[in-house]
């Protein structure tokens, strides 16, 4: 879990811990204090995680650098040997069983929004992964 995502969450208790100082211009210096560490804290944790895709993205080993191709080419086998033909005799079934109710049938669920948000967070790393090849810091050899 990222630190943003517990960003509202520690902004609501420091909120509720707040309200039991009574002096407006005290609660205002706490409140921003409170603000100035935890932007300091995901500043570092930024810093830190960026010097890691560093590391990673310049390392030669398959094992370190190559797991964004390795769940690339994992989903995209996902989607080509599971979904596309789930959907080819999904929808052909779907065909036959409004041509026998002679009218449109409600569509069978795939399930495909597991895959797709997985695709979807992929697509995003491979424009990172872009990013890295036009800095030229992207690994050339397996």
């Amino acid at each position: 879990m990222g630190l943003l995502s517990v960003l509202p969450a520690l902004n609501a208790v420091a909120g509720k811990l707040l309200d039991y100082i009574p002096d407006p211009a005290q609660k205002a210096r706490a409140a921003q204090e409170f603000q100035d560490k935890l932007l300091d804290l995901a500043q570092s944790t930024d810093a830190a995680q960026a010097a890691v895709d560093r590391t990673e993205a310049g390392s030669a080993s398959l094992f370190v650098a190559g797991w964004r191709p390795a769940i690339g080419w994992v989903c995209a086998a996902c989607l080509a040997l599971y979904y596309l033909p789930s959907f080819v005799i999904g929808e052909a079934f779907w065909v036959e069983a409004c041509w026998r109710a002679q009218g449109v049938t409600p569509r069978p669920e795939l399930g495909i929004g597991d895959i797709t948000g997985l695709l979807a967070s992929l697509l995003g790393i491979g424009t990172l992964r872009t990013v890295e090849k036009l800095q030229g810091v992207a690994r050339h050899k397996l």
